[in-house]
Order: C-alpha cells, then structure tokens, then sequence
C-alpha cells in the first residue's frame, strides 16, 4: 500500500477502484468524522513530524463505472486530495509521510428493475509515528477518520453507516534509496476501531445486503 500509494501521488493517477463485493468497508487510499469531535482530538494527536515540508501535493476526480455482485451496475465519482511530506532526519531521510482524503458516490442499481442503493464515503487517512527497526526497516501506523462507508436505500435512509476511526500498523522497508515507495514485508495489523462500523466487520457481506435492498 504504501509504494502504491507513492506511485497513484506521483504519477498524478487514481487508484483503482474496488468492488464493495471483495471488500466491503472501501478505503479507497485509496478505500478506505464521525464524531467530529474524534476528528478535532486526531488533529492534535497526528501533529506531522517536526519541519516535515511538502514534497508533493495534488488533487484527483474523476468517475467510474462497473459491476458489483455479479448482477447490478455501479455508476461513480470521486474527489480528494494528497500530500507527501518530505522525510527527516528524525527517520534518517528515508520515510516519507502520506496522507490524503477521498470523497465519493457509488450508485448501483439493479438493471432488471431500476431499483437503487448509494454508498458514499468522506474520510481522512494519514500515517504516523515511523519508527525505525534495523537499516531500512520502519514500523509505522495509519489513521482513518471520518464516514469511509454509508450505505443508503431509494428513499435517502441510512441503513449502514461506518463512521470514526481507523488505526492499523504496518512493518515497512523504504529500501533505503531516499525516495518514496518501498515494500511492505508482512499484512497490516489492527490497532484499534473507534466508533461503530458494522462494514469493517468480517461476517459483513455486501451482496447480502444489496439482494436485500435492491435484489
């Protein structure tokens, strides 16, 4: 994710989208504040690393169109922006800081009938806290904040809402070049959940939701 995320920033594309279907909460970094008081408490809480300076900034929109669930069309649009901050000494010039936030619409709709859901989301995500293991070996953690998944049927009800904050830990090499980018070397770890989201949940299945509002 994170030289993914490297790579979408600098070459000034967009991540590809996902289907609700392989996963169902989207941190688009892309897929993936409610409490706007948790959003003021992050705030102070990611203050970024001491004289980080921008190294690259911009915004993205754009639209997209597929399938979810094998069945029903998605029509969407999206909108945000990133930042990469440029690294420190404090992590020996090697890790590079990224955030961004992401809106966007998702209308998907069933072909045969006309009957539609939307999945929206608003969310900040953020890395934080690199520390260095060994060469060029960092831990690190990510923040999400916000409404990264709100599922609404034909009439505007909300009937799912993923809302709060996100934090997961990562163990990463930035292959000790001075640039951004790198591999990760193992899966990310759940630090912690705040706020409700039933999406993030593992016996959450899209499809069954979707049959049930629009099937």
């Amino acid at each position: 994710m994170h030289a993914a995320r490297y790579r979408v920033a600098i070459e000034g594309t967009t991540p590809e989208p996902r289907s609700h279907a392989q996963v169902g909460h989207p941190p688009r970094p892309v897929r993936r504040a409610a409490s706007f008081a948790a959003a003021s408490l992050l705030a102070l809480t990611l203050a970024a690393p001491v004289l980080a300076k921008p190294l690259d900034s911009g915004t993205f929109a754009g639209t997209d169109s597929g399938t979810e669930c094998g069945t029903y069309t998605r029509e969407s649009t999206f909108s945000g922006w990133f930042m990469i901050k440029d690294a420190t000494p404090a992590t020996n010039g090697q890790f590079f800081y990224f955030e961004n936030r992401v809106e966007y619409a998702d209308v998907i709709t069933n072909p045969e009938t006309g009957a539609f859901l939307t999945v929206t989301g608003s969310s900040l995500f953020k890395e934080s806290q690199a520390r260095l293991v060994e060469s060029s070996v960092f831990t690190y953690n990510t923040f999400e904040v916000g409404q990264p998944f709100v599922v609404t049927n034909m009439t505007g009800k909300v009937v799912l809402r993923d809302v709060g904050l996100i934090e997961m830990s990562y163990l990463f090499d930035s292959l000790g070049d001075g640039a951004p980018g790198g591999a990760l070397l193992e899966e990310p770890h759940l630090v912690r959940v705040a706020g409700p989201h039933p999406g993030f949940e593992d016996t959450f299945d899209f499809c069954v939701l979707a049959d049930q509002l629009i099937g």
